[in-house]
């Protein structure tokens, strides 16, 4: 509700038409019932099983996947950056995730 009088405005004043396809339905289903409630549910469900500290952690992956899924699906470029960073998002998660032993002993 709150969208819609911006949805309204670009309906009325912009030059070119939505063509209602069925790939256009399909992507809205999509981002409707995956990305927005099967995602959600399960990573609502990984926080009840790991605890929000641990699972926190990955929340880091985000744009990993996101730049991942973009080059596969969007054919976007990757870039050195990119891919450096990528790289110190796993290297960050791994280290995080380890433990030292001894600190852990009394």
């Amino acid at each position: 509700m709150m969208l819609f009088p911006f949805s309204l405005y670009e309906t009325l004043s912009s030059a070119t038409a939505i063509h209602w396809e069925w790939s256009t339905f399909a992507a809205i289903l999509y981002v409707g019932i995956f990305a927005s409630i099967i995602a959600f549910l399960c990573w609502n469900s990984g926080v009840i099983q790991l605890g929000a500290n641990k699972a926190s952690i990955y929340l880091n992956f985000i744009p990993v996947f996101a730049s991942i899924f973009a080059v596969l699906f969007l054919d976007e470029k990757l870039h050195s950056f990119q891919l450096i960073g990528g790289l110190a998002v796993v290297a960050g998660v791994i280290l995080s995730g380890k433990t030292n032993k001894r600190r852990l002993q009394p």
